[in-house]
């Protein structure tokens, strides 16, 4: 079982490291610029090598964003060296499924969606595009691993607040239009609640608007019982600011 950490920007820029996770993990998450949607995070792919150089990780590119017309510009000039490089890639859209076969690359791809991959059937489904690799979604501990006893190992989401909703719409912009008094912080996570809910949920907007539960799924025991079936365990610190996760779950292992 490899625990994957996501990487953020400043962790490149600062001399000592601050998140003892990019000590303790075994491999690192780097959301590429223009192509993920952690946008708020996201890097050059140009500065990839030196993530690699300064942690001496593996490396995992994320490019997780839905590929749109307006993209293809950008990606023509920048997927070869994307499905030419030695590391593998997290994707969530078949644009990069396509490509992979195009260059001959199947063996580096790992398919991951926030809310789509919640059942054996669409787990067979994927295999039958020959992806080897998939990273589950968001899913209750029974179907989890009654997916995992049939088909580990997989990957699996180990620490993190659950995604349920994204759009291409800047929802919360539309909302300041209508309520200007609405204290909305850009580039930055902001609550909501809805009037006939008692949780809050999260939501973040730059390029588009991403919706969270603010109730935070860790099971270490779960994880214990089961790491014998799971390839990749990833630990979202895309809402989290815990810089010792990583260390608590190796050692509770």
């Amino acid at each position: 079982m490899e625990i994957l950490y996501y990487f953020k920007y400043d962790d490149l820029r600062s001399k000592e490291v601050k998140d003892s996770n990019l000590l303790y993990c075994d491999g690192i998450i780097v959301p590429i610029k223009y192509l993920t949607d952690k946008e708020k995070y996201q890097i050059d792919f140009e500065l990839v090598y030196k993530i690699e150089k300064k942690f001496n990780k593996d490396i995992y590119l994320l490019l997780d964003k839905m590929v749109l017309s307006k993209d293809e510009v950008y990606l023509t000039l920048v997927i070869a060296s994307l499905m030419k490089s030695k590391y593998k890639i997290i994707f969530s859209d078949f644009y990069y499924l396509n490509k992979a076969r195009e260059y001959n690359c199947l063996d580096k791809m790992i398919y991951f969606s926030p809310t789509l991959l919640r059942s054996k059937e669409e787990v067979s489904t994927l295999f039958s595009f020959k992806i080897d690799n998939v990273i589950l979604s968001y899913l209750d501990e029974i179907t989890m691993e009654d997916i995992l006893s049939s088909y580990g190992p997989l990957g699996i989401l180990g620490y993190y607040y659950p995604q349920l909703f994204v759009s291409k719409r800047k929802l919360s912009k539309a909302n300041l239009e209508l309520n200007p008094s609405l204290n909305i912080n850009h580039f930055d996570f902001n609550s909501l609640k809805e009037e006939s809910r008692e949780e809050e949920l999260i939501y973040y907007e730059d390029d588009q608007f991403a919706l969270y539960s603010s109730k935070l799924v860790f099971n270490l025991p779960f994880i214990k019982e089961n790491q014998d079936k799971i390839k990749y365990l990833i630990i979202d610190s895309y809402l989290d600011d815990d810089k010792d996760i990583v260390k608590k779950i190796k050692e509770g292992l």
